[in-house]
């Protein structure tokens, strides 16, 4: 799961230079708004988070059977922008650190 969350989390520091560019075609609103849309309109719940160095957070939500998923962005501000999302989430099994692959 450690695994899992640092890639969820490279993944989406990347999308965060990338959602700088493409403002205009994110939606944004409160992370209130923005979880409860989730909720409504696919089920999808939050999973796992991360802080990024400029006070940024990087939210993934994810339908219960993985279905949906999607990966907001929040600012310092407030402000919270779905960047990215999809379907056939997988969560893939932990691996201990240490262990052999």
């Amino acid at each position: 799961m450690k695994r899992l969350a640092v890639l969820v989390m490279l993944v989406g520091f990347l999308i965060v230079g990338a959602s700088q560019l493409m403002a205009q075609a994110t939606r944004c609103a409160s992370i209130e708004q923005v979880t409860a849309f989730l909720a409504a309109q696919y089920q999808e719940e939050l999973i796992a988070r991360g802080t990024g160095p400029d006070g940024q957070e990087l939210l993934t939500f994810v339908h219960p059977e993985g279905k949906t998923w999607t990966i907001v962005v929040t600012g310092p501000d407030g402000r919270a922008c779905m960047v990215a999302s999809g379907v056939g989430w997988t969560t893939l099994e932990r691996t201990p650190a240490g262990s052999e692959t």
